[in-house]
């Protein structure tokens, strides 16, 4: 979806003008840095495997452990 594409539908939706520019401006900043934010957040400690003592179950793992409970 472009910027414009966006725009539009924050509009539609009834966003406030203000709030879709910071969020047009945050999103391109984040994607220009994604490397350099990926690196970042993955360096982090305590990490998520740190705390729970397992690595982090994925949505998919987390859904089929846990569809029971929505049927």
């Amino acid at each position: 979806m472009t910027a414009a594409e966006s725009r539009a539908t924050w509009q539609r939706n009834g966003w406030p003008e203000g709030a879709i520019e910071v969020t047009l401006y945050a999103l391109q900043e984040y994607g220009a840095r994604l490397t350099e934010l990926t690196e970042w957040t993955a360096a982090q400690r305590p990490s998520v495997r740190d705390i729970i003592g397992r690595s982090p179950r994925t949505y998919d793992e987390w859904a089929a452990e846990n569809a029971d409970l929505f049927l």
